[in-house]
């Protein structure tokens, strides 16, 4: 019996561990999201996502307080096809990006370059994964 005590904490402890790692988890949205910013609505699976970290596209997150949208006040809030600023909704989904943030396009090209028979639904505009109709 004296040594019930010990394992009593340990396991308490892990099990506190876990139950604060499943709160701080972000979750993702089950169903996909369909962005109406631009001309064309992008449906985007998170769940076709989730290897990717969650920083990758939402960079300016701290890991603690609610993830911010891309298209947030203040992030990539212009939603005009010809504004190219770093403000622009457009340019983080079609433009080159950067090592630090890598657009939608430049990310699908990268996985079609590996998977040559996906380049079609990765990179395509009109009946591409991201443009359905």
């Amino acid at each position: 019996m004296p040594n019930a005590l010990p394992a009593c904490l340990v396991l308490s402890v892990v099990l506190l561990a876990a139950a604060v790692g499943a709160v701080a988890a972000p979750q993702s949205p089950s169903s996909p999201l369909t962005l109406r910013y631009l001309k064309k609505e992008v449906v985007f699976p998170h769940a076709a996502h989730g290897a990717l970290e969650c920083r990758t596209c939402h960079h300016p997150w701290d890991g603690e307080n609610p993830m911010p949208k891309c298209s947030e006040a203040g992030c990539h809030d212009v939603f005009d096809a010809k504004d190219k600023s770093e403000k622009s909704f457009y340019k983080i989904v079609h433009g080159p990006g950067a090592a630090a943030a890598p657009s939608c396009l430049a990310c699908h090209k990268d996985t079609a370059a590996k998977n040559p028979e996906r380049k079609k639904v990765l990179t395509g505009c009109a009946g591409s994964a991201c443009h359905p109709s």
